[in-house]
């Protein structure tokens, strides 16, 4: 009765503020129950201890407010809402690895390691396959029932929505993958795959049935929507926004595709069009018990210093015209303060700077020979980049696998979005534990922002609307994601004002985007868009990848270190713990499988940048 006690306290606190539970307050939550009790609670202990605290919880809300008296939930109902606490949880941070993997391959994040080969082994997929099949899966498919008795059936347009999105990736990212068989181990204990045509088809079917369940009337809301907040017409048009995803990502193998996505992109008000309907994960800033920050907030705002690092070609893109060597004709990405914090104003062996092989090795020696050779057209940029760059960006090279030196004080790391870190004002301040905006930042998932740029895409597409329409989804994106960023600088109170970026520079950055747009022929439109696009997904990365299979833009991505770094990967080794237990799965040879969807040239020789 202690643990109880404990638990219904901490929610007596909780109910006092206005806004619903945060996901913070489950994990705390989650955290006190995992720690009074000695065994494992099952399923079913589960809703009896939920009922339990929603009980105790209802007769401490009399007492504080005797106006009203909440009916107490079924057991069946709080069941179904710890379940759907934690489908969404798993399904966060699932997102958040395939993220992670995405944005290193196509440089929005720092990849190290010399191969592609021994960079992704056939463990990769591991943890990603086990959360979504021993996790999010299994938990939606014991869900459901209790879901449709007690009719709850928001709860259910939720987990479904969420099982389609997790099917697509798995599909990106491995091919083909269990469905039909999958989470029945009665029937079929070791379940064979499905082609990744019929599991895209499945991921229709699944949004086509959540749309369903949001259009009848629940008996009762969703207690703990991580997401939306209980808006289910914006998980409507997250519906609407993954089917165009779907679409998008066949245009290459179905005829109706590009049809089928614009009929739905003739209709704004149906699909994540506006920064309010940003489809994402939010952090909260509490340290411990548990850790509720932004992961990389966590990694890099402590008592050492920094340990990542940051990817040298998107910061040289974002630079502009004050990178050495570039070509861009652009003004410096007025993002670029929000995205990193420069811990020192020089980086060196860059800007008169004299090396120091102690704490940047690089600073001492010659970029690889292959930077030049590989694409002449982009090797000034290439051999700028190899390093540090101008002004303070003290970040590392695509491959680069040297040890960390004691440059955690000394190199640029995440700034106040979308980690919830500092932002940028020029006094080059250490990071610390809590400094800035103590890590409540946000994962991004599918942004407003990211939908313009699938816009200018299908634009693009012979069946699209050209390359007007193309330029106009382009600057979209770009403006929504500008003022999106910046409005995280207020997350830094310690920030200077003065600093921030000014509407001037916003539009100028826009403005000169759309000249080299104008300028431009037809492979440069495409190496803009996607180098726009890359920088935009800032924070996620998945369609970055998705993007750079589908068309092999842009042609400026760095390349490897290694010369010898092998094919790039159009699809992931399925997981070893998999293939060492299910006979039906038999190992990918190497990473050249391409997924169903993928009907460009094989590799090596595609993508061109490698």
């Amino acid at each position: 009765m202690i643990f109880l006690q404990e638990v219904t306290t901490f929610f007596k606190k909780t109910l006092r503020k206005t806004q619903p539970f945060r996901f913070s307050d489950i994990l705390l939550m989650n955290k006190i129950i995992q720690k009074k009790m000695k065994k494992k609670i099952n399923k079913w202990n589960w809703g009896v201890l939920a009922l339990s605290i929603m009980l105790f919880i209802s007769c401490e809300s009399v007492e504080l407010d005797q106006t009203e008296n909440p009916a107490a939930a079924t057991p069946d109902q709080s069941e179904v809402e710890l379940f759907l606490n934690t489908i969404q949880i798993d399904f966060g941070r699932n997102m958040g690895r395939f993220n992670r993997i995405g944005a290193q391959l196509t440089r929005i994040e720092y990849m190290f390691g010399r191969d592609y080969l021994n960079n992704y082994p056939p463990s990769t997929m591991n943890t990603i396959w086990t959360e979504a099949y021993q996790g999010m899966f299994e938990d939606i498919t014991t869900m459901k029932p209790n879901a449709l008795n007690a009719e709850l059936y928001d709860h259910i347009g939720i987990a479904e929505t969420l099982q389609a999105y997790m099917l697509i990736n798995l599909v990106d990212f491995i091919g083909d993958v269990p469905f039909t068989q999958a989470n029945d181990s009665d029937s079929f204990p070791l379940p064979q795959v499905d082609q990744g045509s019929s599991v895209y088809q499945a991921a229709l079917d699944l949004l086509n049935s959540a749309e369903n369940n949001f259009n009848q009337t629940s008996l009762g809301t969703v207690g703990n929507d991580f997401y939306y907040g209980g808006d289910i017409s914006k998980w409507q048009k997250l519906i609407n926004t993954l089917r165009m995803k779907i679409y998008l990502q066949t245009r290459l193998v179905d005829s109706m595709a590009m049809t089928n996505f614009n009929i739905i992109a003739g209709d704004p008000g149906a699909y994540i069009s506006s920064n309010e309907d940003d489809f994402q994960f939010s952090w909260g800033d509490n340290v411990q018990n548990p850790d509720t920050r932004h992961p990389d907030y966590v990694n890099n705002y402590t008592v050492s210093g920094a340990n990542g690092y940051i990817s040298n070609w998107l910061m040289y893109k974002m630079l502009g015209d004050q990178a050495n060597g570039t070509l861009s004709t652009l003004p410096i990405d007025p993002r670029i303060q929000y995205y990193f914090v420069r811990q020192k104003a020089n980086v060196p062996g860059v800007d008169g700077t004299p090396p120091d092989g102690n704490l940047l090795g690089c600073s001492q020696q010659s970029p690889p020979s292959h930077y030049s050779s590989d694409n002449p057209i982009y090797a000034s940029e290439w051999m700028n980049q190899f390093c540090g760059l101008s002004n303070g960006y003290w970040g590392r090279a695509h491959g680069n696998d040297e040890g960390g030196p004691g440059d955690g004080f000394h190199k640029t790391t995440y700034g106040v979005y979308p980690a919830g870190g500092l932002f940028d004002d020029n006094d080059f301040e250490e990071v610390a534990v809590g400094s800035g905006g103590g890590g409540a930042g946000i994962s991004p998932i599918m942004l407003a922002s990211y939908v313009d740029f699938m816009l200018a895409e299908a634009a693009m597409d012979p069946q699209g609307s050209g390359l007007a329409a193309a330029k106009m989804h382009m600057l979209d994106g770009l403006n929504k994601s500008i003022t999106k960023v910046q409005s995280f600088a207020t997350l830094d109170i310690s920030a200077d004002p003065i600093t921030f970026a000014t509407p001037t520079q916003n539009s100028n950055f826009v403005n000169a985007v759309e000249m080299a747009w104008d300028n431009g022929g037809t492979i440069d439109k495409w190496n803009l868009l996607a180098e726009q696009y890359f920088i935009t997904q800032f924070g996620a990365g998945m369609d970055a990848y998705n993007f750079y299979r589908r068309n092999g833009f842009p042609h400026s991505l760095t390349p490897n270190l290694e010369a010898n770094d092998g094919n790039f990967i159009r699809s992931f080794f399925y997981p070893d713990t998999e293939t060492g237990a299910n006979p039906n799965i038999s190992q990918k040879p190497n990473h050249d499988v391409q997924v169903f969807w993928d009907m460009n040239p094989s590799s090596p020789g595609f993508p061109q940048a490698n």
